[in-house]
């Protein structure tokens, strides 16, 4: 089938019918209709619940025929992404304590810290500072004290508030 063309016979919303045609006007292959869209995404979790069984088994077989690979193949993966695996965990940890999914002011540099700063109830709001402001004072989210007197010195770095030229 080198010569042939794809030749879309009908569209309406949410599927298509499609044949394929040689240069001779041969059909060659024909297939019913192909769902497209939210359609299609709704076959297929139809589908997986009628099977859910049958890809349960699929998976743990190929889960013990290659399980060295598994675990290699996520070894590898977390040597090769240590940002992700850092933003993942501190995920992980920020919803284990309700908090949500963190929401940045900056991105991420070399030896720093995230820092929520739990501004009116707001766990999500953070900053990355750098590990010798972070540790340069105790505080602690339930301490609004603490967290006042940290957020202020994080500011003043962040916004390069200065004094005669001296970082305050």
């Amino acid at each position: 089938m080198k010569n042939s063309k794809f030749f879309v016979q009908y569209s309406g919303e949410g599927f298509s019918i499609r044949t394929k045609i040689d240069i001779n006007g041969e059909v060659k292959l024909k297939s019913g209709i192909v769902l497209s869209g939210e359609d299609l995404f709704e076959y297929h979790k139809q589908y997986y619940r009628d099977n859910a069984k049958h890809f349960c088994e699929y998976r743990k077989q190929r889960y013990q025929d290659n399980h060295e690979k598994f675990l290699q193949y996520k070894k590898q993966w977390r040597f090769d992404n240590p940002q992700k695996v850092r933003e993942h965990r501190h995920n992980q940890k920020a919803k284990r304590r309700g908090w949500g999914v963190p929401l940045p002011m900056n991105s991420y540099f070399k030896d720093s810290h995230l820092h929520h700063l739990h501004i009116d109830g707001d766990h999500r709001t953070c900053i990355y500072v750098p590990v010798d402001l972070h540790t340069s004072m105790r505080h602690a989210w339930n301490s609004p004290n603490t967290m006042w007197e940290i957020n202020i010195e994080i500011f003043k770095w962040y916004y390069g508030i200065t004094i005669n030229g001296v970082i305050q």
